[in-house]
């Protein structure tokens, strides 16, 4: 099963577990919060602070893999492949010395200041994705952005993906 159904799988609980807590006279859950699942020797993890059949308001979504990568190649893959994004993303820094990288969508695709940026981190064992904006002032700050569950199903398909790419297969 793909991390992004594994996802999907915990998000539907949550919306059946508000549903009969509801149907009970109890209290609502609330929202989601930090959503885990883990499939295929990986893991994603999620800030969800709204979510609904259709859509659902994320933060940070972060997979994970075992296996270490070739940080330039993770890189590169993230940049052709994180399509679902609805913006380019271009590499910002990147340094397998440091094992790590930071892509963000191009400047000429961002709209209010608002862009994506996408980190390789761990020696090439996480990527993450978040959506940040630029104030009238200059300063950054992390935005909450709400997506159908297709793009964030897109989304976490696409840092496996990535991750993936930069993993040494054996020829055989």
């Amino acid at each position: 099963m793909p991390l992004s159904e594994a996802l999907d799988q915990q998000l539907d609980a949550h919306l059946t577990r508000a549903r009969e807590a509801r149907a009970a006279g109890e209290p609502d859950p609330g929202p989601p919060g930090r959503v885990q699942a883990e499939a295929g020797g990986g893991s994603v993890e999620a800030e969800v602070s709204d979510c609904e059949r259709i859509g659902a308001t994320v933060g940070r979504v972060t997979v994970r893999q075992a296996e270490p990568g070739d940080v330039a190649r993770q890189a590169r893959a993230l940049a052709s492949g994180m399509r679902g994004l609805g913006e380019r993303l271009v590499p910002v820094e990147v340094e397998p010395s440091l094992g790590g990288a930071v892509l963000r969508s191009e400047p000429e695709d961002m709209v209010q200041g608002r862009y994506w940026e996408v980190g390789v981190a761990g020696g090439g064992r996480e990527a993450s994705v978040e959506r940040w904006r630029v104030g009238p002032d200059g300063q950054r700050a992390r935005e909450d952005v709400t997506v159908t569950r297709e793009n964030l199903r897109q989304a976490v398909d696409g840092l496996a993906e990535g991750l993936a790419a930069g993993v040494a297969r054996e020829a055989g």
